[in-house]
């Protein structure tokens, strides 16, 4: 990178701003929480909060940071997606923005399913409908708010508003966009038939540009009241999923995992790939002339804190962390796989089956399973879960030949070591970074020119800090194991989802 890159992350509940230098530092870093309103089936934010935590943000890195601050070249975008704010013609908030987790539009869902086959939403939008769609939500305002849509001249993500506020150009990109479905993302723009289904014009949508492209540049009202230079360029960038770029992957055949709370798996592919069953999802990558296909587990981190929390001799004061790399040791000095399954699925299971009735559940328990006994079960499903994800996207010519790691528990090179077992194949720890803010410096840092993508600025930013190579003999075992998983998920689904079972 030439200088610096200023990073802007609209979150949810909370604003964060970095600063990085040219070598991929983080040079500055502040976070603001923007609590939002969740009232029964409501959850929305006042848009306002996220101006006035950019703005605060910002002078308190020009305070604190002065040489930091003149220094930027760039300014880079994230945010939550599937969230929108309607804007009017004074590019002004028309009321809260709806976030994702609202939960009104369930009688507008049901409408639309009356309205557009399933198969045809999941082969134009490479994903599945759900209540909380933005299709949903906006078809409640238009029932609900007419008057607030009229108004309305432009629909927003987070991201989005705020490079409005910062240059006043509205426009988005193909992740976002695509989060929206309305969007085709075979043929890469907004779709007459969706907007109609979420009774709106099409006109109200922005200009959908690549995420790696210059969107605007900080107007020079914006750069007086923020104490930034006028005119630096302000980058179009993706929504938060894009934060896979900062596993560190730089291929399009390396997977991204992210193990945390849920657990993920993403690989770039040159061509678009829908799953037929709608049980990946697929859509438009932050990179020009390339997709994404993956698949999450709701519940794989969560599980391991249920069990521990739930099923262990541990005390509750007790320090997880530690007793956490402790289990891990016991199980890695083991030579076999549990006797026992573990199914990770304690909120439903939405990949690499659409399955949202499943349920967690132990199987092949005996008198003689001991704790430790049951937690690597809890650990290999978890793994099993990811596989199956990584043998759906295969099963489709998908090819992954290794897998980049990130996330709290992607970070533990023991539970790593199982998980290259499992996936027969050797998984990377890059230096810990903000994965949001990295992925949007990565982005903008490619569409000023210091970079000819986001995988050649991995390649040359990130350091490696460690790689597992699966157990030639471990492997063969957890094939088999892995087997006997995926047959006992097949059963289970007929008693949790009679119609996928069949």
């Amino acid at each position: 990178m030439s200088r610096n890159i200023l990073t802007i992350d609209v979150g949810h509940s909370s604003v964060t701003i970095n600063i990085y230098a040219s070598d991929g530092r983080c040079a500055f870093s502040a976070e603001q929480q923007c609590p939002p309103v969740m009232e029964g089936d409501r959850a929305e934010q006042d848009p306002e909060q996220w101006r006035l935590a950019v703005a605060a943000l910002i002078r308190r890195a020009t305070s604190e940071e002065p040489k930091e601050a003149a220094a930027i070249d760039a300014i880079g975008l994230t945010g939550a997606m599937r969230s929108f704010v309607l804007v009017d013609k004074g590019n002004n908030p028309l009321g809260p923005a709806i976030l994702f987790q609202d939960r009104r539009a369930d009688a507008q869902f049901e409408h639309i399913q009356s309205e557009i086959s399933a198969a045809r939403l999941l082969s134009l939008t490479g994903q599945r409908l759900s209540p909380r769609s933005v299709p949903a939500r906006l078809r409640w305002i238009a029932e609900n708010e007419p008057d607030r849509l009229k108004e309305t001249c432009c629909i927003l993500a987070p991201k989005d508003f705020i490079r409005l506020y910062l240059t006043g150009q509205a426009a988005t990109d193909p992740t976002d966009a695509a989060a929206f479905q309305l969007y085709s993302v075979r043929e890469r723009k907004w779709h007459d038939a969706l907007c109609t289904c979420a009774s709106i014009s099409p006109e109200l949508l922005p200009e959908v540009r690549n995420s790696a492209e210059i969107a605007g540049r900080l107007s020079p009202v914006r750069a007086m009241t923020l104490g930034l230079r006028s005119g630096i360029p302000v980058v179009v960038g993706a929504g938060e999923d894009a934060a896979f770029l900062s596993s560190g992957v730089s291929a399009p055949n390396e997977a991204s995992e992210h193990l945390a709370g849920s657990g993920s798996l993403r690989v770039m592919t040159e061509r678009l790939i829908i799953s037929p069953t709608g049980g990946l999802e697929a859509g438009p990558a932050p990179v020009a002339n390339s997709h994404v296909i993956g698949g999450t587990v709701l519940t794989a981190g969560i599980a391991i804190d249920w069990f521990l929390r739930n099923c262990s001799a541990i005390p509750p004061d007790a320090d997880m962390t530690a007793e956490l790399s402790r289990l891990l040791r016991e199980i890695a000095e083991r030579k076999e796989i549990s006797e026992a399954l573990f199914f990770p699925h304690l909120a439903g299971a939405t990949s690499p089956r659409w399955a949202p009735n499943s349920r967690g559940a132990f199987m092949g328990l005996s008198l003689s399973h001991t704790s430790t006994d049951i937690f690597a079960a809890v650990i290999e499903g978890i793994a099993y879960s990811l596989q199956d994800i990584a043998m759906g996207m295969e099963s489709l010519g998908v090819e992954i030949e290794r897998v980049c790691a990130m996330g709290r528990l992607g970070r533990q090179e023991l539970l790593a070591g199982i998980r290259a077992d499992v996936y027969n194949k050797p998984i990377r720890m890059y230096d810990e970074v903000d994965p949001a803010c990295y992925s949007a410096m990565l982005i903008a840092a490619t569409a000023v020119g210091t970079f000819s993508n986001p995988l050649e600025a991995n390649r040359k930013l990130r350091k490696l800090l460690w790689e597992v190579e699966p157990n030639r003999e471990s492997a063969e075992r957890y094939r088999i194991g892995f087997a006997g998983y995926r047959a006992a998920v097949a059963e289970l689904n007929k008693l949790w989802n009679p119609a996928a079972g069949r």
